[in-house]
């Protein structure tokens, strides 16, 4: 599988850190021009938030959260605002939520990084969390 499967999409990325979401990760989107990023796991990255450390280098740096490390932000998120946030991304009534198997949802969670990904940016924008006092 593509590692650009396997991590969160760029725009994602991108707006979880205009959110405040730390910018810790294994992978990075990195690039010189917004729409010709590129992953890396250069661990210099690491140091994403210091924005002063990148002006001359790479400006554009996102952390690539891979489902394992939405994980580990997710798991903050208590079961009834998890339950609301994945009915809103999935657009689910509650009578389709319902009929739902919880396996298939947990599939959905463990196989494609942007469901918790939005998940986690439409917690964020509503107000339920802050992305800042998450620790990762």
């Amino acid at each position: 599988m593509e590692q650009s499967k396997q991590l969160v999409s760029r725009e994602l990325a991108e707006r979880m850190r205009e959110l405040g979401f730390a910018q810790e990760s294994y992978f990075y989107w990195v690039g010189k021009e917004k729409d010709k990023l590129f992953i890396s796991r250069d661990t210099r990255y690491v140091y994403a938030n210091c924005d002063d450390l990148f002006e001359t280098d790479y400006p554009f740096v996102y952390s690539a959260f891979s489902v394992a490390e939405l994980g580990e932000i997710i798991k903050y998120v208590t079961p009834k605002d998890f339950v609301d946030a994945y009915m809103e991304v999935m657009d689910f009534t509650e009578e389709i939520f319902k009929k739902e198997p919880i396996p298939c949802m947990i599939v959905n969670l463990m196989t494609q990084p942007d469901i918790p990904a939005q998940m986690l940016i439409w917690l964020a924008e509503q107000g339920i969390i802050n992305p800042k006092e998450i620790k990762i």
